[in-house]
């Protein structure tokens, strides 16, 4: 490929990617983790620029990967022309600084933070379009559930309140038409989207009856959905608009798959006359009414997802855009996980939380006749449970020292500790490291270390105490938090 660096050979997986991000519509880069996306990614947008089917190539990227993909896109292009967003974070001002350069170069490509992505605005008129858009796809969805009856029916209400809501929304947008917002998205001459893990992008609204389908939504996604049909709509044939990458397009249903045909795709969906969530459940999906449990655990009714059907014919639907690379076609050494599967530990919270988790369903039955969400509601029972499971000093209860998560993991973290101490592994270099022992991480979003308060118990201390009285070193027991 013109302009590849020398000291870089593409594997031939990756050169399949980029030649079907320069030939068809729109392409999910569904490869393992290990692939290379990141270069497959840049290769396909120095492609576009080169065969003039994209003028300003768009790279979104988790925050903290902005330079070191800026970076890499100079490695394998050193003549490539590229901006880094890094910048661009910091608030309005700053953005509207990188907009403008992003509007007066000429750039090969273009990387941007996520979190900066989501606050480019469209102009309102483009924005006002695409929800009389969506309205439009709603009442569609709304009339086929309506004539397929039967266990759809609890999602015609769900419908007609999300169409509701997105009127008002209309309303409120197209009071902004005329405004100066600055430089937005479409001024810019961006028109072309690359999305590094696009998994992030998945929770698109969908109002269903069926827990499974539905999503209340974010307005990170449906930023991204409006954006993707704004490039959609001023893309000649054979003028591709976007590529997404992610190893997991598809973690917890496969609604999420709807989610990745809408973005890429819509036009195999209306072929399809599947207009929303709801008539794609339809097609694909076998409802059936059970009895479940709400936050504090009483009983109550739903309709659920009893089995999935035509899956041969999604398959066919989903493979014209999913480019797929599993752990068998690529060469490169990759870590195995032990025994083939995660492993699940099970352990005894002890009798306070045991006790506490039964509180949780009197208060839940007394939320209706509390009426004060200020006071409980059905969030906080939920986080109090997850605390008091994780370890009951969260949740303000008294801790029986030896039992619980907490020293369950500590037992995991120091057999492994124990078992490995004295072994000796390489550098980056192939060097004897001076460490002994292996490496471990262990990972909590709950409970973490606050500098504003050094003297609150966190899991991460209470972790590092279990496993130094277990005869572990201290100093080599270290937080993430102790680095910026």
């Amino acid at each position: 490929m013109p302009g590849l660096s020398d000291k870089l050979t593409p594997y031939l997986y990756q050169r399949h990617a980029v030649e079907r991000m320069v030939n068809e519509p729109a392409v999910l880069l569904n490869h393992v983790v290990g692939a290379g996306k990141t270069g497959s990614m840049i290769m396909g947008a120095m492609e576009l620029r080169r065969m003039n089917l994209a003028e300003k190539p768009l790279m979104v990227v988790p925050n903290h990967l902005v330079e070191q993909i800026a970076r890499e896109a100079k490695q394998w292009y050193p003549g490539a022309n590229v901006l880094s967003g890094a910048s661009a974070r910091g608030g309005k001002d700053n953005r509207r600084v990188f907009m403008s350069q992003v509007a007066t170069h000429d750039w090969d490509i273009i990387v941007v933070p996520e979190s900066v992505f989501k606050l480019i605005p469209l102009s309102p008129e483009i924005e006002s379009n695409y929800i009389e858009e969506q309205l439009a796809l709603m009442r569609q969805d709304l009339e086929t559930v309506k004539e397929a009856g039967g266990g759809h029916k609890a999602s015609v209400k769900d419908i007609e309140l999300h169409v509701k809501k997105w009127q008002e929304k209309l309303n409120e947008v197209s009071s902004k038409v005329g405004t100066d917002i600055g430089v937005t998205f479409d001024q810019a001459g961006l028109d072309y989207l690359i999305v590094d893990e696009a998994h992030g992008d998945k929770n698109l609204a969908r109002r269903s009856g069926m827990s499974e389908l539905a999503h209340p939504g974010s307005d990170k996604a449906t930023d991204m959905d409006m954006k993707m049909a704004y490039l959609r709509s001023i893309k000649e044939p054979g003028r591709p608009p976007a590529t997404v990458a992610t190893g997991t397009p598809s973690a917890n249903n496969l609604a999420e798959i709807w989610v990745m045909q809408r973005y890429l795709r819509p036009d195999l969906l209306h072929e399809a006359r599947v207009y929303g969530v709801n008539s794609w459940a339809i097609n694909f999906t076998e409802p059936v009414t059970e009895i479940g449990f709400t936050a504090g655990g009483a009983i109550k009714e739903q309709t659920k997802v009893s089995s999935y059907v035509n899956v041969g014919d999604l398959a066919r639907m989903c493979t014209p855009f999913i480019d797929y690379v599993g752990r068998d076609q690529i060469s490169a050494k990759l870590p195995e996980i032990v025994e083939g599967r995660t492993q699940t530990v099970e352990f005894d919270p002890g009798q306070e939380v045991k006790d506490f988790n039964r509180d949780l369903l009197w208060r839940e039955s007394k939320l209706k006749q509390l009426n004060n969400s200020q006071i409980d509601n059905p969030l906080t029972l939920i986080n109090h449970g997850k605390d008091a499971t994780l370890d009951p000093r969260l949740a303000g209860l008294d801790h029986t020292p030896g039992v619980g998560r907490i020293a369950a993991i500590a037992d995991n973290v120091h057999e492994l500790w124990d078992e490995h101490k004295d072994e000796v592994y390489t550098d980056q270099d192939g060097q004897p490291s001076p460490h002994k022992g292996a490496f471990q991480i262990v990972f909590c979003d709950k409970g973490v270390p606050s500098k504003s308060d050094p003297l609150k118990f966190t899991i991460y201390e209470a972790l590092r105490q279990e496993l130094v009285a277990k005869g572990m070193d201290k100093d080599r027991i270290r937080f993430i938090h102790d680095w910026d």
